[in-house]
């Protein structure tokens, strides 16, 4: 039989620890990177505009105005909380983003009207400059700060070793939803052994895989202009699930007989559920148990929940 491990980033940021804290691999860890290296950015609620660069030649955003625009929103979305910044940015900003423009044209003459009209257009051109770069920056911090990580100061978690060394399984694959060498590098797993679906330090921009999942929605009856571009940002937006390098279905094609799953630190979000269903496409559900790590068995019963709803038997594992 072969064994399937599906870790996610509570595996990284809440399984490993050093004299310093925890790993600083959360989303939370993500806004401290850009605070720390936009010492300048202005936090305000103001959307960025186009200013006089510095040469005087052109017109061009400050990148600091970017950031903490991008910064004040996502913390103004209503959850709050940036573990959730996935989701967030298929949904949460665009309510956000609904407070910068005047649409009650009803109560307008056509001047006001045709003004307000440009306005909005103007605004959600510089929104959609803004946000577009969020992917940018999070590239630079897994490629900059991520691949800092001194894997030597962090000592192997001792549970995740009883569980990764237990020799009932003939084989063992882990798909990674990090970005980090965790695996590789403090579990010694094989590189071969190890598929990481949204990508890993060191990889070209076009491997990071980050983003949401949600359908774009429909925000009113009249369709203007300034709709079409927020449109078109949420669509910018959107995760690839489909890495040009890492293809979860390819990789698991290589795999024979997978009848157990143990999963540590995924949080089964809808954006990566498509994950899972590919992973259900490669195995026999009636010869096949998820085994949920005790905390998410616990405390997290929508995950059993999803687990099961996709015919999956689910049980826990107390060991870690």
């Amino acid at each position: 039989m072969s064994r399937l491990y599906v870790i996610g980033n509570g595996f990284d940021c809440f399984a490993h620890g050093n004299s310093e804290g925890p790993m600083k691999t959360k989303y939370q860890d993500f806004r401290d990177y850009l605070i720390k290296n936009y010492p300048d950015c202005v936090y305000h609620t103001g959307i960025p505009e186009k200013t006089l660069t510095a040469d005087h030649h052109d017109y061009d955003y400050n990148d600091n105005d970017m950031v903490g625009y991008i910064v004040k929103t996502l913390d103004d979305c209503e959850d709050g909380y940036w573990c959730t910044i996935e989701e967030a940015v298929g949904a949460s900003v665009f309510d956000e983003f609904s407070f910068a423009f005047d649409d009650d044209y009803d109560k307008m003459d056509d001047k006001e009207e045709s003004w307000a009209i440009e306005n909005n257009n103007e605004t959600a051109e510089n929104i959609k400059a803004a946000f577009s770069k969020i992917k940018d920056l999070f590239y630079d911090w897994v490629s900059y700060e991520l691949a800092e990580i001194d894997y030597s100061s962090y000592p192997a978690n001792p549970s995740a070793e009883v569980v990764f060394n237990d020799v009932s399984a003939k084989d063992s694959f882990y798909v990674t939803f990090n970005y980090t060498r965790t695996l590789e590098e403090i579990y010694k797993v094989a590189d071969n052994n190890v598929c990481h679906p949204h990508g890993i330090v060191g990889d070209p921009k076009e491997y990071i895989i980050f983003g949401h999942g949600a359908e774009t929605p429909d925000r009113d009856k009249e369709f203007y202009l300034y709709q079409s571009t927020l449109n078109d940002l949420h669509e910018e937006l959107r995760k690839n699930t489909l890495s040009p390098k890492y293809e979860l279905k390819n990789w698991l094609d290589g795999i024979k007989d997978i009848t157990e799953i143990y999963s540590y630190g995924f949080s089964f979000s809808e954006v990566d559920l498509g994950y899972i269903e590919e992973i259900k496409n490669h195995v026999n559900l009636l010869k096949t148990v998820w085994y949920l790590n005790n905390y998410d068995y616990t405390y997290n019963p929508e995950y059993k929940k999803k687990l099961e709803n996709l015919g999956f038997t689910v049980k826990p594992d107390m060991r870690w």
